[in-house]
């Protein structure tokens, strides 16, 4: 069972974000407002039709507040013909979406989702980019004795979102939706939901 258009809209906006996240407030805001889109903001604005995206995250998250802000600021300026609608939900309150789409069966967050106009989802970002998860990889204490969250808490400063907005861009844009490697349940209903739009999820190539 997926999540309705009513069930979406119930998430809290940026701004209604901002307003309830609590002691982490600053780190939120302060990355969504030196967000820069740079180089994709041509790309971004190209996003074919409606997007809904539904992010799940949790608050004291390094990796939520590393990336999500960065995808709130190219929800705000994407799709500039019919726009991009971003609703955030807290892991806290609602535990059954993290679990409704974990992904790899790992109940980490951020996890991000995004549903066309006819809303069937087309894509799932999370819970971090790439490059951060290969930088955890090779990750060593050194003699400051920083840990891994502060290390890669500096890392998605340095970053400034790069990482995060070249793979969100093709979510976005509508990436193939893989239903096999989802499990079994999610496989069932990716294709449930392609088959009542008319088509098939995209295998990947």
């Amino acid at each position: 069972m997926t999540v309705t258009r009513d069930q979406f809209r119930e998430g809290y906006t940026w701004d209604e974000w901002l307003e309830v996240v609590g002691e982490n407030r600053e780190a939120w805001r302060s990355r969504y407002e030196e967000a820069r889109l740079g180089e994709l903001r041509a790309e971004y604005q190209l996003v074919p039709g409606a997007r809904y995206v539904l992010c799940v995250v949790d608050e004291a998250c390094t990796d939520s507040m590393g990336t999500v802000p960065y995808i709130a600021k190219a929800c705000e300026q994407a799709g500039a013909a019919e726009g991009v609608e971003l609703r955030i939900f807290s892991r806290r309150e609602h535990p059954e979406l993290l679990r409704q789409f974990q992904s790899q069966a790992r109940l980490a967050t951020p996890v991000c989702v995004v549903f066309d106009d006819a809303w069937v989802q087309v894509g799932r970002w999370g819970p971090r980019p790439e490059a951060a998860a290969r930088f955890i990889a090779h990750w060593q204490p050194d003699a400051e004795g920083d840990s891994l969250d502060q290390a890669l808490d500096l890392w998605y400063s340095a970053d400034q979102g790069r990482s995060t907005l070249r793979e969100f861009l093709a979510v976005l844009r509508g990436q193939g939706v893989e239903p096999w490697r989802a499990g079994r349940r999610a496989s069932q209903r990716l294709w449930k939901q392609a088959e009542e739009a008319g088509g098939e999820p995209e295998r990947a190539v």
